[in-house]
């Protein structure tokens, strides 16, 4: 329901949990009390059983973004810190230790990379983490 906007929140550094279609409503209310988690839905009725809840409406991540902001303070100060994929911290790796792992044009023109040890994938700034960084600052100061 809003898995364009846990993608983005990850791409900013925050811990987003994003519950299967097969978690009940009262399991995924109960998660997010237990791990102090803010609940943020598209589902009224959710949001209704929910405490501590924000309610989305919008179905464009623009909108969703400015409905966001007026209940949160968009930081960006920890954005591209997490695998967008698994939510994991992400890791500095060793350029020598990486040499193959990457395309060999993506280990020679860049020097930081970052890991994923729960996916096992690499991460570089590339011109695809620039223009992930201008939709964020969009989306942020919009």
């Amino acid at each position: 329901m809003l898995g364009t906007m846990c993608k983005y929140l990850r791409f900013l550094g925050y811990d987003v949990y994003y519950p299967d279609d097969k978690m009940s409503d009262s399991e995924i209310i109960k998660l997010a009390e237990e791990e102090g988690r803010v609940l943020i839905t598209r589902d009224k009725d959710l949001c209704r059983k929910s405490r501590n809840a924000i309610c989305i409406h919008s179905e464009k991540i623009e909108e969703q973004f400015k409905e966001l902001k007026i209940h949160v303070k968009i930081d960006e100060n920890k954005a591209l810190t997490r695998c967008s994929i698994c939510n994991t911290i992400l890791v500095h790796a060793n350029k020598e230790e990486i040499s193959g792992k990457v395309p060999a044009k993506v280990y020679e023109s860049h020097t930081d990379f970052y890991y994923c040890e729960k996916c096992k994938k690499y991460y570089w700034y590339g011109s695809h983490t620039k223009n992930i960084m201008e939709k964020i600052k969009k989306l942020v100061n919009n």
